[in-house]
C-alpha cells in the first residue's frame, strides 16, 4: 500500500488478495486440509534468482 500524489491510499493487488481470502474463506475444512497434504510443506525453498522446489500437495478439483 502507498499514498499517492492526491493524498490517497493505493492497494494495487487489493482485489487479487480479497478474492484469495474470499475463495479459501469458502472452504470447508475438508478442502483446505487437502490443499496442504505434502510430506514436503515445511522443506518449502526458495532463493533470490533461483529455482524454487514448491511441493504440490493433493490439491482440489475444480467445477466451472
Amino acid at each position: 500500500m502507498y499514498t499517492n500524489e492526491d493524498g490517497q491510499e493505493v492497494q494495487p493487488l487489493a482485489g487479487m488478495y480479497e478474492t484469495a481470502f474470499a475463495f479459501y474463506d469458502s472452504l470447508t475444512d475438508e478442502q483446505r486440509e487437502a490443499l496442504y497434504q505434502s510430506e514436503h510443506v515445511s522443506n518449502l525453498q526458495c532463493a533470490p534468482g533461483g529455482t524454487c522446489d514448491y511441493s504440490t500437495g493433493t490439491g482440489l478439483t475444480v467445477q466451472t
